[in-house]
């Protein structure tokens, strides 16, 4: 996403709503599958010890090439870095944990899809395997999540059901 909306701290572009994400965010199985993803990932890799590990080692590596002076600035900013790491894994947590909704039990019964070829660009099949009668509307949605297609299949049979589609 941010190939199309770059990343700028305090800038007034990044209050809008970014469309593709929080349509997937509504869907629960992408939902319960980013919360835990996430939950994994500050348990191991953006865990707070995991960061200041990692900022400790750079710094040994700079103390020994710096002089005191610069050295003395550097390890202020290192200081400033492990507050704000603390800070925002605690802020995360909490944000991910008063998620409304966020592990939402998926029923059995999820429908089973396949796309491909995977990266599709002008062309790709959509297969869904169904275990129940039901009403199912199906969006193709570019990479900055405008709506390319709507195809709404009412009242659909179980069983397997394969589209085309094309730009």
């Amino acid at each position: 996403m941010d190939e199309y909306e770059p990343y700028q701290p305090g800038a007034a572009s990044e209050t809008k709503e970014r469309p593709l994400v929080w349509r997937m965010m509504k869907v629960p199985f992408f939902r319960n599958y980013y919360v835990e993803e996430y939950k994994k990932a500050l348990d191991t890799y953006l865990s707070e010890s995991m960061i200041n590990n990692v900022l400790d080692s750079i710094s040994a590596v700079i103390k020994k090439n710096v002089s005191n002076t610069s050295w003395n600035k550097f390890a202020g900013t290192v200081s400033q870095t492990k507050t704000f790491v603390n800070n925002k894994t605690t802020f995360v947590k909490n944000e991910i944990t008063e998620l409304p909704n966020a592990l939402i039990p998926i029923a059995g019964n999820e429908p089973e899809i396949k796309i491909f070829p995977l990266p599709a660009k002008d062309y790709f099949t959509l297969e869904i395997n169904i275990e129940s009668a039901t009403n199912l509307c199906v969006d193709v949605c570019d990479l900055t999540g405008r709506l390319m297609k709507n195809i709404y299949l009412q009242q659909v049979s179980p069983g397997k059901h394969s589209c085309e589609f094309d730009r």
